[in-house]
Parts: structure tokens; C-alpha cells; sequence
């Protein structure tokens, strides 16, 4: 395919494009025309040539780009995301361009997002928490327990190709969002399991004039609650996450790379946003026929009830975590600028944190396990007429509807479980077990540097 300096793009949505050898080019006497190309899972195969130059004024840019930023199934208490792009040079691949960008994006965080709606980023995130946080929520209310799957993989491969251009950028980028949890809090179990890569591996010989960055970015949102009351006396809750996260970025020892006159940019870097509990609280339910009336809930006063009427609440909640960052040169490196050496930054970064609640501040992170027995907050003590107006509230968006579904389970579950009056004891347990391991590496083989030292002292 060739333009004589007009623009080729080329869109294959959802499906995978390869070049099978043949060139695209858009070059041009006057300006290169740019070039670019748009799928899931893209391969240049060998062979292929990309060619934007422009033979006496600007050359064309290149983007390679295999993006993916939607959820693929939103279903409130049941939440499903797999997301796998990629994409593939091949060995004999020759690019020529300006900015040449290769991008790889699995990001399932979002229902709506700015293109779905005519760019409009406000509106875009206003319908997507508004459908998340309210519409997911109540959904998750519906059924006695919440789980959430999503898996974000984005890989770059560039074997032995040459690449040159004014400047190079290749970004993988993998996020997820799990939610596990309900609005109103009836849901016993919340299951969340979270597994995301983003590799960057490089065999290429890179030539570039002002800078060449490689970046693989991880960032995990999770949010798993279980959180319930009790049935006949009994509540019992568990919330279990597990989260495997790789971030890798490694130019081989068959890679080169010269910037005439800039910096070089090496990053793999995981963020984990992270928050696992389980809430618990059982009332005795059994109550004498001496027990004095609360008229402000139609039920008998705590305070003249059986100290042996039998309540029990137990909380679990368990959080495993590996997170990996890793990034290396291996291969030949040479970068300067006009006045002074370039700079070469090679990091590897494994950070924990808090999760921001709506933008206006900050909920807890880490794991946390609470169970309450005979346990009234500050607000059913001091605000009982408060509590009789929160609890019509709730009836009145639709919590009536829910324990209309969820009855056939509760009603089983009575049948099965002992009942309070006949335990003699009131219990309450909480377990929160964190296992998280975090590593994170970072490496310039030192003849390589000093390799580097060396060709910028000759200059």
C-alpha cells in the first residue's frame, strides 16, 4: 500500500490484523503522511516495511495501537471481564517514522467512557459510577452473595526489527476494577479475583533523534465487602480476594538502542488500590414474653432481654496478593545530547494505595474483619427515630423487592440453622489474614553502562 504521502489507517476493531509481508507506505517529497494501525491483536509480520518519511520536510508519525477500555459484562452481583491485547513485531520488520507510538491498553474499569458519548468526559464518568455504584450495588443486593473476575493482559513483543524516528514510545498498560460488594449491605460472601500483565520485550535495533521510552503500567482497583446480618441469630460472613500482578519491561541482549539528542525512559510499574472485609452482627431474636416493648421499633428492649437468649456473629476475611515489577537492560545502550550526557532512568515500582471515595477523600484500604454480638451503634442509641426514617428509606428504594427474592434462601436457611433460643451462649469472632508479596527489580547490566560511559566520552 502506498499513498505518496497520504494518510493510511488501517481498523480491524476487534479482530486481528497482520501485514503478511506486505509494506505500507505514505511517503512523500514534502511531508510523510501518517500511518496508522488499529486492532486487538496486531502482527507485523516479517518482512513488512512502515514507512512514513518525508523525504525533504516532517515525517509521518506511526501508531500501532491495540486498545481495549470497556467492561465486557457489567452484571451487578456476577461481574466478568477478560481482556487480552497484544501486539507483535516480528523479526526483519523495518519502521520509519516521526513520533512512532506502540500502545497496548486492557483496561476493564470502565461501563461508559468519552467516546461512547460524544467525548464528554464529565457526563461519560457521571453515568459510568452512577450505573456502577447504584445500579451494580442494588444488583449485588439482590443475590446473597457478589463476585467479580477480570483479568487485564497487554503485551509487546519486538523481535530483531529496526526501528527509526524522531521519537519512540511503547506503552503497555493493563488495569482493572473489581467490585464485590453491596449497596445496602446483604451480601454473607464476596469473592474477587484479579490477574493483570503488562510486558514490554525487546530484541529491536532502535534508532531515535530525541528520546525513547518504554513504559509497562499495572494499576488494581479491587474493592471485596461482605457485609450481613443474621439469621436466626446466626450471621456469618466471608470476603476472599486474590490478586496476581506482573509488570515487566526487559530489553534483551540483542537490542540496541542510540538517542542522538535525548533521555531514555525504562518503567515497570504496578499500583495496587486494594480493600478486603467482612462485617458481621447478630441480635438475639428470642425474646419473653416479660420483655417490656420499644415502641420506637415495635420489639422488645434490649435491655430487659435474657442474657442467654444466643447470638453469634462470625467474620472472615482473607487477601492474597503477588505483585512483580521488573525492569532490566540487557542489551546496547547509547544516549546523548548536544551539551551534556543523556539521561537513562530504569525504575521498578511496587506501591500500595488508599482508595478515593467519589473524589472527595479517602476509605480504608488493607483488609479488615469486624463481628458484633448485642452490639448497637451511637445512632440506634442516640437516634432511634432516626434509624425508623433510614429504614423506610431503604424500603422505599427497593428493599422490600430484595427480601422478596432473597426470601426462599433465607427461609431455607431457617429450617437448616440452629436457632438463637437454643444456644446458651452469645459468640462473636472476626479473622483478617493478609498474605502480600511485592517484589520489584530494576537493572542495567554494568558493562553495558559503562559501554554507554564510554561512547559518550568519545562524542
Amino acid at each position: 500500500v502506498a499513498t505518496g504521502g497520504g494518510a493510511i489507517t488501517i481498523d480491524a476493531g476487534t479482530h486481528t490484523l497482520k501485514t503478511n509481508g506486505y509494506n505500507l507506505s505514505s511517503t512523500f517529497a514534502g511531508n510523510g503522511g501518517n500511518i496508522t494501525l488499529k486492532a486487538n491483536h496486531i502482527f507485523i509480520n516479517s518482512g513488512t516495511v512502515i514507512d512514513a518519511r518525508g523525504s525533504g520536510a516532517k515525517d509521518g508519525d506511526v501508531r500501532i495501537e491495540a486498545i481495549v477500555d470497556n467492561k465486557n459484562f457489567f452484571g451487578g452481583f456476577l461481574d466478568l471481564d477478560f481482556i487480552d491485547v497484544d501486539i507483535t513485531i516480528e523479526d526483519s520488520v523495518t519502521i520509519y517514522g516521526g513520533a512512532v507510538d506502540i500502545v497496548a491498553t486492557a483496561n476493564s474499569t470502565s461501563v461508559v467512557n468519552p467516546d461512547d458519548v460524544g467525548g464528554d468526559e464529565i457526563l461519560a464518568l457521571a453515568i459510568d459510577q452512577g450505573l456502577q455504584t447504584l445500579v451494580g450495588g442494588l444488583l449485588e443486593t439482590l443475590s446473597p452473595f457478589s463476585i467479580a473476575v477480570a483479568k487485564s493482559y497487554a503485551d509487546i513483543s519486538i523481535g530483531s526489527a529496526v526501528i527509526k524516528a524522531d521519537t519512540l514510545n511503547v506503552d503497555a498498560n493493563a488495569t482493572i476494577s473489581i467490585l464485590a460488594e453491596s449497596l445496602l449491605g446483604s451480601t454473607p460472601l464476596a469473592i474477587g479475583v484479579g490477574d493483570t500483565r503488562a510486558t514490554i520485550i525487546v530484541d529491536a535495533d532502535i534508532q531515535v533523534e530525541t528520546g525513547a521510552y518504554f513504559t509497562a503500567d499495572v494499576l488494581n482497583h479491587m474493592r471485596v465487602t461482605a457485609d450481613a446480618g443474621a439469621i436466626n441469630g446466626i450471621s456469618v460472613t466471608i470476603a476472599v480476594s486474590v490478586l496476581d500482578s506482573v509488570s515487566t519491561v526487559h530489553l534483551t541482549e540483542s537490542s540496541s538502542v542510540k538517542v542522538t539528542d535525548g533521555d531514555m525512559v525504562v518503567r515497570a510499574k504496578v499500583t495496587d488500590q486494594t480493600k478486603t472485609g467482612a462485617f458481621s452482627s447478630a441480635k438475639d431474636t428470642y425474646n419473653k414474653s416479660t420483655d417490656a416493648v420499644n415502641t420506637n421499633f415495635g420489639t422488645y428492649a434490649e435491655g430487659n432481654r435474657d442474657l442467654e437468649d444466643g447470638a453469634v456473629a462470625f467474620a472472615f476475611a482473607i487477601a492474597v496478593e503477588n505483585t512483580i515489577a521488573n525492569a532490566s537492560i540487557d542489551g546496547n545502550v547509547d544516549v546523548n545530547k548536544t551539551d551534556q550526557t543523556g539521561n537513562v532512568d530504569i525504575s521498578a515500582v511496587v506501591e500500595q494505595l488508599p482508595i478515593n471515595a467519589f473524589g472527595l477523600g479517602k476509605s480504608r484500604s488493607g483488609v479488615q474483619s469486624v463481628a458484633g454480638v448485642d452490639d448497637d451503634s451511637p445512632v440506634d442509641k442516640l437516634a432511634p427515630g432516626l434509624m425508623r426514617n433510614v429504614n423506610s428509606a431503604k424500603q422505599s428504594i427497593g428493599l422490600s423487592l430484595i427480601n422478596k427474592i432473597q426470601a426462599p434462601i433465607i427461609n431455607a436457611l431457617k429450617k437448616v440453622l440452629p436457632k438463637g433460643e437454643d444456644l446458651p451462649f452469645d459468640a462473636g469472632g472476626a479473622i483478617a489474614l493478609n498474605f502480600d508479596s511485592n517484589t520489584s527489580f530494576g537493572a542495567m547490566k554494568m558493562e553495558k553502562l559503562l559501554m554507554m560511559v564510554m561512547a559518550t566520552l568519545l562524542i
